[in-house]
């Protein structure tokens, strides 16, 4: 590889039909973050980058989208819990409103239709 760089994920293959859902388990260190971060093309670059291979979502190379066309993706196609779940949430703002903001962000819905959707995912989970 290149001076001082060092390989840190390798032969890995995913495969996920529309629905499912994926959960990366394994040991401290075994690349479940990189991974997971190279999926929503959170790496920080040019430090840590993809070498080969492809990032798909449907018939979309992830790899080559801008970041305009990436946060539209995150959030309302993919998404990704974060290991530490206390940082995840803002504890002075109310969970619907950060769902909302997320909403917003994400997609192109009104604030109205980003609120209902947020009420409606706190619902099916049994959260009222």
């Amino acid at each position: 590889g290149e001076e001082g760089s060092r390989e840190v994920v390798s032969n890995l293959s995913l495969t996920l039909e529309r629905g499912e859902t994926l959960c990366i388990a394994g040991e401290s260190g075994s690349g479940k973050s990189m991974t997971a971060l190279a999926i929503m093309q959170l790496l920080p670059q040019p430090a840590a980058r993809i070498s080969a291979g492809t990032i798909r979502l449907a018939d979309t190379e992830l790899t080559t989208l801008d970041e305009r066309r990436m946060r539209r993706i995150r959030g309302d196609r993919i998404a990704m819990i974060f290991q530490e779940p206390m940082t995840s949430l803002n504890p002075v703002l109310s969970i619907g409103r950060q769902l909302t903001e997320s909403i917003e962000a994400h997609t192109s819905l009104t604030p109205a239709q980003a609120r209902q959707r947020a009420i409606e995912a706190l619902k099916a989970v049994r959260i009222s």
